[in-house]
């Protein structure tokens, strides 16, 4: 997940970068200044745990404020936002699991940052969706043995050899001699 962020933080005038979920949690977080080395210990650009909580829920309330704004207009929810203020600029992009937010120094341009993030962005989505596919689809606890379910096996016994096959699978009505398509 590292690798999501490190490409936003080397951008020059980003001071740090976080992934949100959309409650206001942090899940990742990158500070640009510790990852070139200047973030000594004791510094000012050193942020506590509870400075990246703050900063997390503080992003989470200003998106669901411009949500509650924008919705009695009948407008599709903003994906990206940027607030910009005397010390700095903050630039939110949303997709539908977390919120990347940027913060830039003053006198960054956060247009600048547009193609970065929407990298960085579908780093995280082909990250999820490598994830998503390794996972099992069904409910039940998958076997020790690869193309067997748990069921299988304990209804067997051990020592059997049923795999699954979905090509294969009969009805219980059905004849139990094969059609031509199955090995014996």
């Amino acid at each position: 997940m590292k690798k999501i962020l490190d490409p936003l933080i080397c951008v020059p005038g980003v001071r740090r970068a976080m992934l949100i979920a959309h409650d206001g949690v942090p899940i990742l977080y990158a500070n640009s200044h510790e990852a070139r080395g200047d973030g000594e210990e004791g510094s000012a650009w050193h942020d506590s745990a509870d400075d990246v909580n703050a900063f997390a829920g503080l992003v989470a309330g200003w998106l669901a404020e411009v949500q509650r704004t924008v919705d009695p207009m009948s407008w599709n929810a903003p994906t990206r936002l940027v607030l910009q203020a005397a010390r700095g600029t903050l630039v939110l992009l949303v997709c539908e699991r977390a919120m990347l937010s940027v913060e830039l120094e003053r006198g960054a341009l956060p247009e600048e940052l547009r193609l970065p993030m929407e990298a960085a962005l579908a780093r995280l989505q082909r990250t999820l969706r490598r994830d998503h596919r390794g996972a099992v689809d069904s409910e039940e606890i998958p076997g020790i043995h690869p193309g067997r379910t748990a069921s299988a096996v304990d209804a067997e016994g051990p020592g059997a050899e049923a795999e699954v096959h979905p090509t294969s699978a009969r009805s219980e009505h059905a004849p139990n001699h094969p059609t031509g398509n199955e090995v014996p």
